[in-house]
């Protein structure tokens, strides 16, 4: 087995032939390499995208801040120390909390309900004791 080498012309420098066959099985491309408009066109593309998500998410987040500053804080249900103060502050007798309460703590319907259905079964009778 007789081997014989050929010269081969006009080729450029060992290592540039290395580099650009490594290229080459590096990255599998056996043809030509993409242009740079392509490359630069697909990152501005992806950096757009990437800024409109990252944009979004900050206005989410801004958005949702900004409803829980605006909120209303929660309202108590003190009505004072005294009737007096209590009819003053809107606030009216509730029989089933046994309490004065402003309308945002009363379920009026419920209040109602609870003063028609009276004592119940186990009303007291002059036979039960009185605790």
């Amino acid at each position: 087995m007789d081997f014989s080498y050929k010269r081969v012309e006009n080729a450029a420098s060992e290592e540039e032939l290395y580099s650009a066959a490594s290229l080459k099985v590096e990255s599998g491309h056996h043809g030509p390499r993409p242009s740079c408009v392509t490359s630069k066109s697909f990152k501005l593309l992806k950096d757009a995208f990437v800024f409109l998500l990252a944009f979004w998410g900050l206005f989410s987040i801004l958005y949702h801040l900004s409803s829980l500053i605006h909120r209303e804080g929660p309202r108590g249900c003190d009505c004072g120390s005294s009737t007096a103060e209590a009819l003053k502050l809107g606030c009216k007798y509730d029989s089933l909390a046994a309490a004065w309460l402003p309308e945002h703590c009363r379920d009026d319907e419920l209040t109602a309900e609870f003063e028609r259905s009276g004592d119940g079964p186990n009303e007291p009778t002059d036979q039960s004791p009185c605790f």
